[in-house]
């Protein structure tokens, strides 16, 4: 819409005289505000050199592969412009880094090249109703603590102009709020994401780019009044901050021109459209560019890391991760810990299958039920037994691949044979029965040496096949002198435990923690955010509930947390069920009924129905419209997803990095299948959902060859699935095997006799194969 008014009069725009009394209530808050810089620079200087070491560790196991988050900050409707700018040109989502982009193809390439992927974190965008409610305080707050937990030093981009933002009233702020952040009263929402990512750190990651206001004199009277504030207090904020980033950000601020060009209507209400932002879009290409490569250089390397190595790398990261979670299992960690050390000699009989002698080492076996803490006390055993020697361990659940009875298989083989380059171990067509055999070969060359090698296999129940006849067929019952195994295994899951104890075996089973442990736990978790339970209390909590294990009594304690009315605890405390399963169906109901956008539902479902978790890449796809490839609003997600942090974890593949979100534990993925039993026929729409995001929307081709046969067939669309097997290129680059079995599945099973309705008789060229003829006996 072209317009050729006067634009905005002189008279209405803002006046540079303040009043002294609003100079003063500025220049008071400022106070605290830079004080709280001071005290919190101090806090986080002596942290940042061991900070900066551990990204190193981590972004080498993580077969190099970075994640920058760059948190986008502003005030929403005066931005239209620039937001479009980034999202289309500048910030390309995560997910179309590697793939054909026509905006900006060096910066893609840049960043490849440097193993880096680049998300953008803009919250609002898409929400502008919501982008002043109390709901999306935290919520932001929050989203800048992930960059600060992917980059330490988040990156941080914050556009400001002549608006300061809504400024909540006290009790517009969450308690949560004050409680995690120190929050100044009489800021604004856009000012306290500066203050957390930027200010109280003096962030050399972050970025201030300040928009000449010179096109506002031209703007059309109805629309000016979204450019410019009219308060005095407003105008005397924005005054002092541009000031003082100036000040203390000199080289990481900038200033950039805008001109106006007209009202458009394609979002469907009027937005002023700004044109000339080349120079903006260049200042930040080049700042994160500079940041990123400063944070995150070139790696010079000679040789690139192999599969195994990355799939090492980001198991060890779970080993860390999980072994900080081990309490009360002292004793049984001594125990683990000496049969690694060495066995009793074993009076077992010679099982002729696996060439075994007198004197091999039994298994040992460590069963308990869901959430009892076998995952923990195995990373813990880890963690402390490769200070003493080699050790190979597969913690299944905790990559993307995991999962996979041929991912450990290999792994093994791999982690025992002389020579792991040999062309016969690293053969990608290698079957089960080839593997078996390379195995057992592996073992005997093994025998002939004096190597010691304590081997850790965690969860073994929830491998791919376990339902299968073929279960563990491939792990050997004994194993040879300077070798010992540690299995795990729910103790509930009969064909794993049938198996495994075939033969003799050490066995341990995991008891009911005691008090003393559990209250540890539950002191422990409430204490991170600043709450604890009185003495009699944390007894009523155990007492009434019988909790027995640290799942149960961590996710308790969660709902502890969030229970907002701390007089009534007593009755709280008094209504929580009496055993996990029960407690866990009040859990996901609660989430359901709080659930106002239908997204944390989706995302539930979705994870239930998917294979190995959803790829985070393309979240926002999965959580939108995948029928009109429509986005879903990050800020909606963002909520979503903070709602189930709790419950939920990332875990991610070897190969590029790609990160998969899923439930924290077994136990929750059974109680939310478990909530779906009856609903058999959303379970199939929400396959088929998921096979249309994979076929039409998603352009990872690993993704869509893993993933879509899958859903095509649990959605009942077997000729989407035939036809995808015959003419889509990408299904030409399945593997043999997963594409054999596919298409024996699909394969008829009618029995083809004269006397059966519809059968037809064929005629098959000799001479020619490719000449079929039938005859229509009708």
């Amino acid at each position: 819409i072209p317009h050729h008014g006067d634009g905005v009069v002189a008279e209405s725009l803002p006046t540079q005289t303040v009043d002294p009394e609003v100079q003063k209530q500025v220049a008071e808050l400022w106070k605290t505000i830079v004080q709280h810089c001071g005290q919190n620079s101090k806090s986080v200087d002596h942290k940042q050199r061991d900070c900066d070491q551990e990204t190193s560790r981590s972004s080498a196991v993580l077969g190099e592969w970075r994640t920058v988050r760059i948190f986008v900050s502003s005030t929403f409707t005066d931005f239209f412009s620039e937001r479009e700018v980034l999202v289309k040109k500048v910030f390309p989502e995560l997910r179309e880094w590697c793939h054909d982009r026509k905006v900006f193809p060096e910066l893609r390439e840049w960043c490849h090249d440097r193993k880096v992927k680049v998300i953008e974190c803009d919250l609002r965008w898409g929400v502008p109703k919501d982008a002043t409610s109390t709901q999306a305080l935290a919520t932001c707050l929050e989203e800048i603590d992930r960059c600060y937990e992917a980059n330490n030093q988040p990156f941080f981009l914050n556009m400001l102009a002549e608006r300061y933002g809504w400024i909540p009233a006290e009790n517009d702020v969450p308690a949560e709020v004050r409680e995690k952040y120190p929050w100044v009263d009489g800021t604004s929402m856009t000012f306290m994401e500066i203050l957390h990512g930027a200010l109280s750190i003096s962030n050399p990651n972050a970025a201030f780019f300040l928009r000449n206001p010179d096109f506002i004199s031209v703007l059309p009277p109805d629309h000016a009044g979204r450019f410019f504030e009219n308060t005095p207090l407003a105008i005397e904020h924005m005054k002092v901050l541009k000031c003082y980033l100036k000040e203390h950000f000199p080289h990481q601020t900038f200033s950039y021109p805008a001109q106006y060009a007209g009202v458009s209507r394609e979002t469907g209400r009027e937005m002023v459209q700004l044109s000339g932002l080349d120079e903006f879009a260049s200042q930040v290409t080049q700042f994160f560019k500079t940041a990123i490569d400063k944070q995150y250089p070139t790696q010079v390397t000679t040789t690139e890391l192999t599969p195994e190595e990355k799939e090492v790398g980001l198991q060890w990261l779970f080993v860390l991760d999980k072994s900080e979670t081990l309490l009360g299992r002292d004793k049984e960690l001594k125990q683990l810990l000496d049969y690694s050390c060495g066995t009793p000699d074993l009076d077992l009989e010679t099982l002729e299958d696996w060439d075994c002698e007198t004197g091999d080492n039994k298994l040992c076996v460590v069963v308990a039920e869901g959430g009892w803490g076998k995952t923990a006390l195995l990373a813990g055993l880890v963690r402390r037994a490769v200070q003493n020697g080699q050790v190979f361990y597969h913690f299944v659940g905790s990559t993307a691949s995991s999962k996979y009875h041929e991912t450990v298989l290999q792994r093994l083989i791999v982690a025992l044979a002389p020579n792991p380059s040999d062309p016969e171990i690293t053969n990608p067509e290698s079957d089960d029965e080839t593997k078996k055999k390379l195995l057992k070969k592996c073992l005997a060359e093994w025998r002939k040496t004096d190597k010691e090698m304590l081997i850790v296999i965690d969860g073994v129940n929830e491998l791919d096949n376990s339902e299968s006849v073929y279960h563990l067929s491939w792990l050997p019952p004994v194993l040879p002198p300077g070798l010992r195994c540690v299995v795990s295994t729910n103790v509930a899951h009969r064909p794993t435990t049938a198996r495994l104890f075939e033969h003799q075996a050490f066995r341990m089973t995991l008891s009911a923690l005691d008090f003393a442990a559990l209250k540890d736990i539950a002191s422990d978790y409430l204490g991170k955010f600043g709450k604890k339970l009185a003495a009699d209390q944390l007894q009523q909590l155990v007492e009434t509930t019988k909790v027995d294990n640290p799942l149960w009594i961590s996710l308790m304690c969660e709902e502890l947390r969030i229970f907002g009315d701390f007089r009534t605890m007593d009755r709280k405390l008094a209504e929580l069920p009496d055993t996990m399963d029960a407690f866990l169906n009040t859990v996901i109901k609660r989430l359901l009924a709080e659930d106002e956008t239908g997204f944390v539902k989706k995302a539930l479902y979705m994870i239930v129905c998917s294979m190995s978790g959803l790829p985070l890449d393309y979240i926002l796809r999965l959580m939108g419209d995948v029928e009109e490839k429509e986005e879903c609003p990050p800020l909606y997600w963002a909520q979503a997803r903070r709602v189930l942090k709790p419950y939920s974890r990332t875990i991610r593949a070897s190969g590029d990095g790609e990160e998969f979100i899923m439930f924290v534990h077994e136990s929750m993925y059974k109680a939310v299948r478990q909530c779906m039993a009856d609903l058999q026929e959303e379970i199939t729409a929400w396959h088929r959902q998921l096979a249309d995001f994979y076929q039409y929307w998603c352009d990872n081709k690993i993704l869509r060859i893993n993933y879509l046969p899958y859903h095509l067939q649990q959605g009942k669309l077997q000729s989407r699935l035939i036809a995808f097997l015959r003419k889509d290129r990408d299904a030409a680059r399945m593997h043999a095997l997963q594409r054999g079995r596919l298409l024996n599945e699909l394969r008829c099973r009618n029995t083809a006799e004269s006397v059966v309705p519809n059968t037809k008789e064929i005629m098959m060229c000799q001479m020619c194969s490719a000449s079929v003829v039938c005859s229509d006996l009708s």
